[in-house]
């Protein structure tokens, strides 16, 4: 997966409700001063149009949703989740789990303290079993307790029963 991505595109409130479209893609991160550049820009900087909002937003990562930031998220919020986005080392595997957890702050601390372990490749659950039984060591490695809850006795023994 390619390096992630988060955008929002900033307009001029002011402008909006008098039914004209003013306003500019950002990419989060950005410099407060460069952000400040921008709204002026966009005629955010007199007080009959000083204020801005989103009306949308681009992001590459699968669990991404513009519901968690709306319309009108404070700057702050936007270069937070613009930080976060950067500080990213394993793509692949913070936007696996940032898709399960729905939070990117989650994902990443998840990932890092082994809360969230990431299986590259993996497609099911039974092959996250397998894949999670080969890294302990083989089956030996299970307890009998684990073997007796999680083995088929019934069925492996009627299997059995056809070899004759």
């Amino acid at each position: 997966m390619e390096r992630p991505e988060f955008k929002a595109f900033i307009t001029n409130l002011g402008k909006y409700n008098e039914g004209d479209l003013v306003g500019e893609w950002v990419e989060f991160p950005i410099d407060e001063d460069d952000f400040e550049e921008i709204l002026h820009k966009i005629g955010c900087d007199t007080p009959e149009y000083e204020e801005w909002f989103v009306t949308d937003y681009e992001c590459n990562l699968s669990g991404f949703d513009w519901q968690d930031f709306g319309e009108y998220p404070s700057y702050d919020k936007l270069q937070e989740f613009g930080e976060l986005i950067e500080s990213i080392d394993d793509v692949e595997a913070v936007d696996n789990a940032y898709e399960v957890t729905g939070d990117l702050q989650e994902a990443i601390d998840g990932l890092e303290s082994g809360d969230i372990i990431y299986y590259p490749g993996i497609s099911s659950l039974g092959d996250m079993a397998y894949e999670y039984i080969d890294m302990l060591g083989g089956i030996d490695e299970l307890g009998k307790d684990t073997i007796e809850n999680y083995f088929d006795f019934e069925a492996f023994g009627r299997d059995l029963s056809f070899d004759d």
